[in-house]
């Protein structure tokens, strides 16, 4: 039986679904290790280098009126970006990419997508969303996407008396999403993408 609620990683896989179903879309898999990445924390001193990075397996072009945006759900890795559970990665394509060099400009484009540039949402570890102030999508998002209350099933439990190293406290239970508040976010993603065209 299918659950009525959703926790952030379903969350921004059915976005990412919803996203690909309403618009023309062209997918790419890449299989790890090979997946893209993009740097998005970076804890290192002078002694060592540490970073956190988003990656992307599977990625998708949609094409929203005239324009092309590279979609896909990021996946953290590295200890840096542990406060991060997922991303929705969306960067507009300014020209068509030949097929003959499809995979490095991919990969080069997502990598110059640093610290959340082109994240139009972003999923927290607790389960809960924001939208990143760098994003070139901030303004639009904060407008469509920021007041999630309607869609949230449970808020998140913290456990005061337990803290990861960075300083947030435990958590003991994820926010949860209605499942039918995924209509809310692929319409409030496809104003955003509207809006800033």
């Amino acid at each position: 039986m299918e659950s009525e609620h959703l926790n952030v990683w379903q969350l921004f896989d059915g976005i990412y679904l919803g996203l690909v179903t309403r618009f023309p879309a062209r997918t790419l898999r890449y299989a790890p290790p090979a997946g893209a990445s993009a740097e998005v924390a970076d804890d290192s001193d002078g002694h060592r280098t540490r970073t956190g990075v988003m990656s992307y397996q599977e990625l998708s072009v949609i094409t929203v009126g005239p324009k092309e945006f590279l979609i896909g759900v990021g996946k953290p890795h590295g200890y840096p970006a542990d406060p991060f559970a997922t991303d929705l990665l969306v960067i507009p394509l300014e020209e068509k990419i030949p097929e003959v060099d499809w995979d490095h400009t991919v990969f080069r484009i997502i990598e110059e997508s640093t610290y959340f540039k082109n994240t139009m949402i972003l999923g927290l570890r607790e389960g809960n969303t924001t939208v990143p102030k760098q994003s070139i999508y901030a303004k639009p998002a904060q407008t469509y996407l920021s007041d999630i209350s309607a869609a949230v099933a449970n808020e998140p439990k913290f456990n005061p008396r337990h803290m990861h190293g960075d300083g947030r406290a435990a958590t003991e239970k994820n926010m949860l999403f209605k499942r039918n508040s995924l209509t809310f976010f692929v319409d409030g993603c496809t104003a955003v993408l509207a809006a800033s065209m």
